[in-house]
């Protein structure tokens, strides 16, 4: 089992902050061409090139507000690594950080089909509206990644089309959800 912090939980998961320890748990998630290919397509060929990973996350999580990252989601009754949930500002075209929160998910491929994408992404959402009293989150999916589409959906997120305002310009659906206890205020949405 994990021993560091909790950042958050689900029922079956634990979320917390990254460690090099997590290296060949990394490893043996990224290595998988079906989870990298609708995520840049990058594949940790090695341990150390897994651990590389993970020195560049922890230090991105380190630069980013609090609340936000991505975050290693392990089994709770038996420790193991099972996926990744990321809550962060979407880059835009020019790989800046916009101004939209995005909520995502990677899976062992091993977990697929038992719903922890979707119990993950609801975490993502308690997350992100009740602890940062954000008023809208985005999810982006490449087209042909119809699981994660489905996920979105099932979220209750919206969808608003396809879009080219992220990830260097490439064409991706566009789900939203908006924190339906939220006040209304001008400039924000």
């Amino acid at each position: 089992m994990p021993t560091r912090p909790t950042v958050f939980e689900t029922e079956r998961l634990l979320a917390r902050a990254w460690s090099l320890d997590d290296a060949e748990a990394v490893w043996d998630l990224y290595r998988r061409p079906e989870v990298v290919r609708y995520i840049g397509g990058q594949s940790q060929e090695t341990v150390d090139q897994a651990r590389e990973y993970l020195r560049f996350l922890i230090d991105r999580n380190a630069g980013w507000p609090d609340g936000y990252g991505s975050f290693p989601m392990f089994r709770k009754s038996d420790g193991r690594l099972v996926g990744t949930a990321v809550f962060k500002r979407l880059p835009d075209v020019d790989g800046n950080p916009s101004e939209d929160t995005e909520i995502g998910w990677h899976l062992h491929p091993e977990v697929w089909g038992q719903g922890l994408a979707t119990e993950i992404g609801r975490a993502l959402i308690r997350h992100g509206f009740d602890d940062l009293g954000l008023d809208v989150l985005h999810a982006v999916v490449e087209p042909p990644n119809v699981r994660s589409s489905a996920v979105a959906l099932r979220l209750g997120m919206e969808h608003l089309g396809r879009t080219t305002a992220y990830y260097g310009g490439i064409e991706l659906e566009h789900y939203v959800l908006r924190n339906a206890s939220a006040t209304p205020r001008p400039g924000r949405g």
